[in-house]
């Protein structure tokens, strides 16, 4: 791992220590210094270079792991989760973090398909035919007049 680490990273607000951790990890692996498969330090090991807390580390680990950045093996180092795979332009893209992005949007479609009492096979189909047909059927909560 490079450790570019600016020290006055340390000097946020106790409560967010972890936050420039998190930014700083998820950087490098946006520009493809860390790749799918590869070890990050220890929470020690990587609280020493860095001069930060371990409780710091370990919150930004969490953090990252939640979204699908990192991955815990049992009894193994944590490493760059498989999940992470490059788009179209080379640059890689975070699968989990984008996945992550989506759910309040489709928490948003499920509240509104239970508020319209529909039956999940109906909106999971609706779904599926919209992800098949690159956006699906244009639809309208108000009725759009035939030309």
């Amino acid at each position: 791992m490079n450790f570019d680490w600016d020290p006055a990273l340390n000097a946020a607000d106790p409560g967010s220590r972890h936050e420039p951790i998190v930014d700083w990890i998820r950087a490098r692996v946006n520009s493809g210094l860390l790749q799918p498969g590869q070890p990050v330090p220890s929470v020690r090991d990587l609280a020493q270079l860095i001069s930060a807390s371990p409780i710091a580390v370990s919150k930004a680990y969490a953090v990252l792991e939640r979204e699908g950045l990192l991955k815990r093996r049992g009894g193994l180092p944590m490493t760059v989760a498989d999940q992470v795979s490059a788009q179209e332009d080379g640059k890689p893209r975070l699968l989990g973090l984008q996945l992550e992005l989506m759910r309040p949007i489709l928490a948003q479609a499920v509240q509104q398909a239970r508020a319209l009492d529909l039956p999940d096979g109906d909106v999971l189909r609706l779904f599926e035919s919209m992800l098949r047909n690159s956006g699906g059927p244009q639809i309208s909560w108000f009725p759009v007049p035939e030309r």
